[in-house]
């Protein structure tokens, strides 16, 4: 069978994507299409014969139909891209654009009219949107503006009205130049220019001025306008004042300054005096060993016990004189990091305290596989130390076996190593003193020391970008466990500029 016109005009009707109406010359629908049918929800024949106000919405009829009546509108001319709402079938509205024309005879008589109607419910939905956007950014605090490649100021918002103190009719009288300190327009018109050349990440910081003459910090973002070729035509920022914020700043770099000098001050007192107390320790211990020598004859139990008192009381005050130094040397000695197998360095550590292992009879295991770590090998030895001096001095009397183990486990970022025990455990309550300098649980009779092992410990691995915790209970052991991040190196690196 032959194909017709008809034929391919019927198939083009089916395959519209618009709606498309045939109607009488009284108003009548005489076809519709099946895009039609769907997007309102109706079958052909439901709306075939039916008058046209079938499909507009209460308002519409009103407002159009009745008024100027279609036909009329139709018969005068076309009608091209009007807005208006129709039902569907449900009663739900949807907004189409509509455009109509007339069908007549070769004579001009009016038999009727066909309508193609798009639907536009996303478009409405998107100018629904970027008028809400268009409000968000009027009212922005931010300062938003665009200009052309020249500068000329053509959008001035309210953020920008109240930053710089000028009004819109104001600025848009000017050229964005005039809002630039002298020393920052090259600098400007420079990162301009690689905006359009997209060589340039398009957010810095920069200062402006306001019309009552301050200068502002601002971090500036810029995007680029370009028309339907993609040719550059102008240039949105939006700045935001961080005068406050750069005062802020500067007033910590400059605390921090003091503090710093502060402290150096502090580490060489602390230096100074307690190598200077070490020459009367000296003398006093010195004193007592003549005094016990030449009157060992004479002197009673309650002299001996005096004597052992002066000693005790020397020792402590060697330790924390010792303690003090460290703590000093800390802030004073910046060693060099490297690669550091942490095997060797726990085997050396356990070497400088292998005779506090054997006198305690201490049971002691290291991983068979300790990961090579990025660190100050003095330093990270320093901790190791005083963590498995304290393991083993904390043994409990209840296990007849004091038992220490160091191993680790590795998470994606860090590692993580351990010290365990069996000893007598800490109470949780106390988790955050034992790291406090000078805190002890203990007097000097039951445990000695002077309480500035641990917090030793916690300033060198926050030196080391890492975090320090215990995990245990009363009783029961405790487990030290300390964490070195994998890229240390990198940031020591950048850091130091490297």
């Amino acid at each position: 069978m032959k194909t017709t016109a008809r034929d391919y005009a019927d198939s083009i009707v089916r395959s519209m994507t618009d709606m498309l109406v045939v109607l009488t010359e009284e108003g009548k629908i005489e076809t519709v299409n099946q895009n039609m049918c769907s997007l309102l929800g109706y079958r052909d024949e439901e709306l075939i014969g039916k008058d046209v106000t079938v499909v507009f919405t209460e308002e519409e009829v009103i407002s159009t139909l009745r008024s100027a009546g279609l036909q009329k509108l139709i018969k005068i001319g076309s009608i091209r891209d009007r807005e208006v709402s129709w039902k569907t079938r449900a009663g739900e509205r949807l907004p189409v654009s509509l455009s109509a024309s007339a069908l007549r005879d070769k004579t001009g008589n009016f038999l009727g009219a066909v309508i193609i109607a798009r639907d536009i419910t996303e478009r409405k939905r998107q100018e629904a949107s970027l008028r809400r956007l268009s409000m968000v950014v009027i009212d922005s605090n931010d300062a938003i503006t665009i200009q052309d490649l020249e500068g000329k100021i053509s959008e001035w918002n309210r953020g920008a009205e109240r930053m710089y103190g000028y009004a819109q009719s104001e600025a848009r009288a000017m050229n964005i130049q005039e809002t630039i300190p002298e020393a920052k327009r090259q600098e400007t018109l420079e990162f301009m220019k690689r905006v359009q050349e997209e060589v340039t990440e398009p957010s810095f910081e920069t200062q402006r001025l306001t019309k009552d003459g301050r200068t502002l910090d601002v971090w500036l973002t810029v995007t680029k306008l370009v028309d339907e070729a993609g040719k550059p035509v102008g240039i949105a920022t939006t700045e935001r004042d961080i005068t406050e914020r750069k005062r802020a700043e500067e007033k910590v770099v400059e605390e921090k300054k003091k503090l710093e000098k502060v402290n150096l001050e502090l580490d060489s007192f602390v230096y100074t005096a307690s190598h200077d107390l070490r020459a009367p320790l000296r003398a006093v211990s010195s004193f007592a060993s003549f005094l016990e020598e030449d009157n060992k004859d004479q002197l009673d139990e309650t002299g001996r016990d005096h004597l052992l008192e002066i000693r005790k009381g020397v020792g402590r005050m060697t330790r924390l004189i010792d303690d003090l130094l460290t703590l000093s040397r800390m802030s004073r000695v910046q060693n060099p990091y490297e690669d550091v197998d942490m095997n060797k360095l726990v085997e050396n550590v356990e070497g400088r305290i292998e005779f506090n292992f054997k006198e305690k009879g201490v049971e002691f295991r290291i991983q068979p596989k300790l990961p090579t770590v990025y660190c100050d090998r003095i330093k990270m030895e320093e901790v190791f130390v005083n963590l498995l001096d304290n393991a083993a001095k904390f043994s409990s009397k209840n296990n007849p076996v004091p038992k220490i183990e160091v191993g680790t486990q590795e998470t994606k970022d860090e590692y993580e190593f351990y010290v365990a025990d069996n000893g007598i455990g800490i109470e949780p309550r106390f988790y955050a003193q034992i790291f406090e300098l000078f805190k002890r649980l203990h007097t000097q009779e039951e445990y000695e020391g002077t309480g500035a092992g641990l917090n030793i410990v916690k300033r060198i691995i926050e030196d080391h970008k890492g975090r320090i915790r215990v995990e245990s209970e009363l009783g029961k052991g405790a487990k030290f466990i300390f964490t070195i991040p994998k890229n240390l190196k990198e940031l020591d690196h950048a850091t130091k500029g490297g």
